[in-house]
């Protein structure tokens, strides 16, 4: 069956989890909006289509966002951005489509964006990079272009930054080559190939080495 509105009522909500429930299909409800104290909204895993509404915005509590594995297709609503207090993005292995919206960048306490095998298109936002909490990226395997953004080499608290199977190419911030953390301290051996497979090259983890 389909997420059943009555939930929506429950306006004190805190935390919705019906992940991995194989049974439930349809649509996000775009009463979701309703639930305003919502701080955990976890839909993965079930078979769930159509577009994030874009109601997602109203959802000024909420903290963690998993969505992943569904069917799920659209744009990546710019609404989200009025979602000031979200620590994690996760909607991987969808069939999301556009790019990836700057208005994200509004969301200063974003820690994870997890976007991996979608359909996404067009180049990395540069106002991503003022992010000071953003610590895990993962937007591989999607048809991502251009150049990794000077912007982002200022990405201090990132640890894990994958990239690999877009049409993303050189050359790449000096300042994530040098970036001590980023992918398990990988560049403090290997420099930019710890980053991204150089043009020409490839591998599934995305690096050159």
């Amino acid at each position: 069956g389909t997420i059943p509105t009555e939930l929506f009522r429950l306006t004190k909500l805190e935390k919705l989890h019906l992940s991995t429930n194989g049974a439930i299909t349809g649509t996000i409800p775009s009463e979701i909006g309703e639930l305003r104290y919502l701080k955990e909204l976890m839909l993965s895993r079930l078979t769930l289509h159509g577009t994030i509404p874009s109601t997602i915005g109203r959802l000024r509590s909420v903290e963690n966002v998993e969505l992943y594995g569904n069917l799920i297709n659209g744009t990546l609503p710019s609404e989200l951005s009025r979602c000031t207090n979200l620590k994690r993005l996760d909607a991987f292995n969808n069939q999301i489509t556009g790019s990836i919206p700057e208005a994200l960048s509004s969301v200063k306490t974003l820690q994870i964006l997890h976007l991996k095998k979608n359909k996404l298109t067009g180049t990395l936002p540069p106002q991503l990079g003022y992010l000071q909490f953003l610590s895990w990226v993962d937007v591989s395997v999607n048809a991502i272009t251009g150049q990794i953004p000077e912007e982002w080499g200022n990405l201090k608290a990132l640890k894990d930054l994958r990239l690999g199977d877009n049409r993303i190419y050189t050359p790449i911030p000096h300042a994530l080559c040098n970036h001590p953390k980023v992918n398990g301290g990988r560049t403090r051996e290997h420099g930019c190939d710890a980053i991204l497979c150089r043009y020409g090259f490839h591998d599934p983890t995305g690096f050159s080495f």
